[in-house]
């Protein structure tokens, strides 16, 4: 039954390519899910459509080295992308050529987005140049440093005063989704001038009916 629910949610493209991969015969007749599911994850690893090796490699490589964090990301979920971004490049290279795991780190670190990691990066960088054996062994490490890293936001209160909070990257992400709508200043400056003016007509049409 979860062989034929997973075939169902297929599109016609992605069956026509499942149908094509070398071991389909097998665990189709054996309606083995988990090797159904290994295909098609095998199948979708990489975003071209070319089954030409080379082409695969150059795909898989610029999917991994551009695997970028996103504004309102977290840092787990990037880790959860770059690791299968890894997954296909790894694959694309096969058994006896694998990407390192110290490139993996440096490619993780620089892919941070800057506006919660900015401090952050910059250390990571600043400490290797210092010195060159302190480069990341490997992106489980960095990814844990991060995880835990504590940054200081600077924000201003009404009468100018400058504050400043400590917080997790992360839950700075997600405080600062909310924006405040433009134009709400304007507006409030618009109704106070027309309740001004109303008042003052209303003060001149009232002197002028006491002078009859």
């Amino acid at each position: 039954m979860l062989y034929a629910f997973i075939v169902s949610k297929l599109s016609s493209e992605s069956e026509d390519e499942l149908k094509r991969h070398s071991a389909y015969a097998t665990f189709n007749t054996s309606k083995d899910p988990l090797q159904l599911w290994l295909a098609l994850e095998q199948l979708h690893l990489v975003t071209t459509v070319s089954k030409n090796a080379a082409l695969v490699l150059r795909q898989a490589e610029k999917d991994f080295m551009t695997c970028a964090q996103g504004e309102y990301e977290s840092i787990t979920k990037f880790k959860e992308r770059i690791d299968v971004k890894l997954r296909a490049y790894n694959s694309a290279l096969g058994p006896t050529s694998q990407v390192s795991d110290e490139r993996v780190a440096m490619t993780f670190l620089d892919n941070l987005h800057r506006t919660p990691y900015w401090q952050f990066y910059a250390n990571g960088i600043n400490i290797i140049n210092a010195d060159s054996t302190k480069v990341p062994k490997n992106v489980g490490e960095l990814y844990q440093k991060a995880k835990a890293y504590v940054i200081i936001a600077t924000t201003t209160k009404q009468n100018g005063n400058p504050v400043s909070f400590a917080t997790t990257a992360d839950i700075f992400l997600r405080s600062n989704k909310t924006k405040t709508p433009k134009g709400n200043n304007k507006n409030r400056a618009n109704r106070k001038l027309r309740k001004t003016l109303f008042e003052c007509a209303k003060s001149s049409g009232s002197q002028r009916s006491d002078m009859r």
